[in-house]
């Protein structure tokens, strides 16, 4: 902490300051969209699934916020994607985000549904709202049956 005993409360508060910056400056640049952007490469690589744009990797994140954050963006700049992101943390604990954007909401896909029929094959639970939804995934080798699963569950949802 780089601290003496009568400061280490004003060096905290300073460090979380600094912390929330740089999220939102994350935040910012994943959302910044360009050509070259993260979200941009992810929204050309996705799948095309019943006129949907799928979007299904694993992703190295430091914490599931983050891991929502990017979902978010992608779901922001693609409004016919489905998102479907997973990762493992360093405290050992694995997750799935499905984000939808609203031109594939308006199709049937909805994220909490998405999100509960994957971890439901690995025996994981989740849940949230139609746009973002996630679920802990017990075990990291689920992640992935759940992505492999992802375009099955998708083309149920759109039927």
């Amino acid at each position: 902490m780089k601290a003496t005993p009568a400061t280490v409360v004003k060096r905290v508060q300073t460090l979380a300051d600094e912390k929330r910056a740089l999220e939102k400056r994350l935040s910012d640049m994943m959302r910044g969209g360009g050509a070259g952007s993260p979200v941009q490469a992810l929204l050309n690589d996705a799948q095309e699934i019943a006129g949907v744009r799928v979007v299904a990797q694993q992703q190295t994140a430091p914490d599931v916020k983050t891991l929502q954050t990017l979902a978010e963006a992608i779901r922001e700049q693609g409004k016919d994607a489905v998102v479907v992101l997973a990762a493992s943390f360093e405290d050992n604990k694995n997750s799935v985000v499905v984000a939808v954007g609203d031109a594939a909401r308006e199709r049937g896909a909805r994220a909490d549904a998405i999100v509960t029929a994957l971890a439901e094959r690995v025996g994981g639970r989740g849940g949230g709202k139609p746009q973002l939804a996630q679920a802990g995934i017990p075990e990291a080798a689920g992640i992935a049956a759940v992505l492999a699963a992802v375009p099955e569950v998708v083309t149920a949802q759109l039927a």
